[in-house]
């Protein structure tokens, strides 16, 4: 027998709920007792959103094209962070064909998922079809009753002209009038 068959092996204490194998805290640990700091920061950020205004906004954002536009590396990759956003990973050229295919699998939405979208629409999306709707609905049913009035008052003129013209003179009835 070999001496490393004979060796105890290491004995792994068995992991605590809440910590992973390095005996650190896990997400979502419920003895974990968060950050003690976030009561304080949204304090803090709600303070200085009370301040700081959309124009002291626009002008450190100048500030920070002007400073990029010098050359400063820190703030050209600040502003084209939040201008552009961090670049994608590049895409493999020889898994394009599976990832248009899985794309077009994820993309895919039944009439039934559909319909049910439709038929409970965000109030948002409510409200702006409201918006842009009621007033041409509005304004297609005056349209619509006026051209109709406009209609019937042709037909009464009509016909009144044709019993006119249909009526015998008053001479013959022996109407002076």
């Amino acid at each position: 027998m070999s001496e490393s068959a004979n060796a105890p092996s290491p004995v792994q204490p068995p992991p605590h709920e809440g910590r992973d194998a390095a005996g650190r805290f896990t997400a979502g640990n419920k003895y974990g007792p968060g950050n003690p700091f976030a009561r304080q920061t949204a304090q803090l950020r709600k303070v200085l959103l009370e301040v700081v205004t959309e124009q002291h906004m626009r002008e450190v954002a100048y500030k920070l094209l002007l400073l990029a536009q010098a050359g400063n590396l820190a703030a050209i990759k600040l502003l084209l962070q939040y201008v552009v956003g961090k670049p994608a990973q590049s895409v493999d050229p020889d898994r394009l064909e599976v990832q248009e295919w899985k794309l077009s699998q994820e993309s895919r939405v039944s009439a039934a998922q559909m319909h049910d979208t439709v038929q409970q629409l965000p109030a948002e999306t409510a409200n702006l079809l409201v918006r842009h709707a009621w007033p041409a609905a509005t304004e297609n049913t005056y349209l619509r009753v006026a051209r109709e009035e406009l209609e019937a008052m042709d037909r009464e003129d009509a016909l009144r002209q044709q019993a006119q013209e249909q009526a015998p003179p008053a001479e013959a009835t022996g109407d002076d009038g």
